[in-house]
């Protein structure tokens, strides 16, 4: 058994009675931790958005949002908002390091034998994920076994706390899940597209262990900074308990939440501005055209934003020139909403081309932002942004997490989460509105990197 997880069960084992590695594991996962000082320190009911939320003593909040869609499961998340909207190339490396290590000592696909056994009799699972602005721990297993998931999901919050020697053993185990060259493009980029990121980092370099050491221990060490959700079919009253035997009990402090950064805070590059970086390992150039727009508040502005990028891959379908088969490749359009503090919504047109074609590519990019700021869409147009619309509208119980994660998180407003009950339907009025509101080309930033 891995050093990290031995470390992990010794320090939760309500026993100290030794047993073999699998029923030690299973016995301390099946008992309840010794809660004692976990309690409800104030209780909301949202019932418009069919809401509740606890906050509890070590500073945890907690919204549950009963949702019966007959699947009898229950996705169960942790996230905190990062100082930082944007990090360096090591610390990226190191957070996916970190993951590695968790991961590695039971919790993905590196699995102990214990955990693999407890995850197969359970039906539960968990995994972490470490990405620009946000921290997220997410689980999931039967609506009838809420202490499943919470049991596998608090592991994550006390590694941090294990002996830093059982975590640097750990590490043979952490895997990198990106190819270098990928790694070194995607930096490229996102140094250009942020100030205070290099512009061209060293993405050979491995982390150390005290780097993935430290971003375990400032992320996850405090309970306090997240905010965990549970969304499926289980209501307020049947979650209270679990909730409070595996979250309550996590170390934190209301008090002196950790809030250091990762890295120094970063910002992104406004424009108008054209930035040429070398360094790409592909022949192609990798083009990014992006635009920041104001932050999105609430599901009926995100649905305007999202239907936007529909619109505008379909322009650039019949706007860009295709030359060679190799640039017959429709560009990506997508959409990033940006956490506080940055607090805003990215649009980002990314292709690749040969680098002589450049130059025209971007050009005809530009003008298909253009006509879909000056023509409205017709009524073919309409109709297919409707129907992906309706295809948006959260269904599962994982789309509601989604949306519940925003509305509480992005717009500070859970109360939202109630507008997809009476969503407008889409109409050329409001699909040009949201294209002179989030397409605006005076914050134009591009990118090219070549080699």
């Amino acid at each position: 058994m891995p050093a990290l997880l031995v470390a992990i069960v010794m320090a939760c084992a309500a026993t100290r009675t030794p047993a073999p590695a699998v029923d030690a594991f299973a016995e301390t996962l099946a008992e309840a931790p010794s809660a004692t000082s976990a309690r409800m320190v104030t209780t909301e009911h949202l019932p418009e958005a069919g809401l509740t939320a606890w906050t509890l003593s070590n500073g945890a909040t907690v919204w549950v949002l009963p949702r019966n869609d007959r699947s009898g499961r229950v996705q169960v998340s942790a996230r905190r908002t990062l100082d930082a909207t944007s990090v360096s190339a090591n610390d990226r490396a190191a957070a996916r390091m970190a993951e590695g290590v968790v991961r590695g000592s039971g919790l993905g696909p590196f699995d102990a034998d214990a955990v693999d056994r407890f995850e197969a009799t359970r039906q539960a699972s968990a995994r972490m994920s470490l990405t620009d602005g946000y921290a997220n721990v997410s689980a999931e297993g039967p609506s009838t076994d809420l202490e499943a998931p919470l049991a596998l999901l608090s592991l994550h919050f006390r590694a941090p706390r294990v002996a830093p020697d059982a975590l640097r053993d750990s590490l043979k185990l952490a895997r990198r899940p990106i190819a270098l060259p990928e790694l070194t493009l995607l930096e490229l980029v996102q140094g250009a597209l942020w100030e205070g990121v290099p512009d061209e980092p060293d993405a050979t370099v491995e982390p150390t262990p005290q780097q993935i050491e430290h971003v375990l221990r400032q992320t996850f060490a405090d309970a306090g900074a997240f905010t965990f959700f549970v969304v499926g079919d289980i209501t307020p009253a049947a979650a209270e308990t679990p909730v409070l035997r595996w979250i309550g009990d996590l170390p934190g402090s209301p008090r002196d939440p950790i809030t250091a950064p990762l890295s120094p805070a970063a910002r992104p590059v406004t424009g108008p501005r054209d930035t040429t970086v070398h360094g790409n390992p592909y022949d192609d150039a990798y083009v990014v055209l992006r635009l920041l727009g104001p932050a999105t508040r609430g599901p009926k502005e995100r649905q305007e934003v999202h239907a936007l990028v529909d619109a505008l891959e379909v322009r650039l379908r019949y706007t860009l020139p295709v030359r060679t088969p190799k640039e017959a490749r429709t560009p990506g359009v997508g959409v990033l909403f940006l956490p506080a503090p940055t607090a805003g919504t990215e649009v980002r047109v990314t292709f690749r081309c040969d680098a002589a074609n450049m130059d025209a590519t971007l050009a005809a990019a530009t003008r298909a932002v253009e006509d879909l700021r000056a023509r409205p869409v017709d009524a073919q147009e309409l109709g297919r942004l409707q129907a992906a619309s309706a295809a948006r509208t959260p269904k599962s119980h994982i789309d509601w997490m989604h949306e519940l994660r925003q509305s509480v998180l992005d717009d500070a407003d859970p109360a939202s989460l109630a507008e997809w009950r009476a969503m407008r339907a889409l109409t050329p009025e409001r699909v040009q509105g949201a294209a002179e509101r989030w397409l605006d080309l005076k914050t134009r930033v591009v990118v090219r990197a070549v080699r």
